[in-house]
């Protein structure tokens, strides 16, 4: 892939479509938190997207870390598929509405 160096966020698919958004939001933050700082986590329920995410991180050394430590990872019984994202929020107006990322103060 093409500039995938620079690329914060990551896209991630086959994830389970029968797991609530909110629990999957709050998974996805737990595993891919591990890997750096996240700035932003968008998941929907609407039928097309359901089973995909995207996770932004605030920087690209971040990214391509979760990228080769993730790969495959089982998660909630099926393997996650990670690429990096062609479209950086292409959902802009929806992004903001509905992303998940809860305020971590770090000491």
């Amino acid at each position: 892939m093409e500039n995938c160096k620079d690329n914060t966020t990551l896209y991630i698919s086959n994830l389970n479509e029968r797991v609530a958004v909110n629990e999957l939001r709050k998974a996805l933050f737990a595993v891919f938190s591990q890997c750096g700082k996240i700035s932003d986590i968008f998941a929907s329920k609407r039928y097309k997207l359901r089973g995909q995410a995207w996770i932004e991180y605030s920087d690209s050394h971040s990214a391509a870390n979760a990228f080769s430590v993730l790969q495959g990872l089982p998660f909630y019984s099926k393997p996650m598929v990670l690429n990096f994202s062609f479209l950086l929020y292409f959902f802009d107006n929806f992004l903001t509405e509905h992303s998940f990322c809860p305020e971590v103060s770090v000491e």
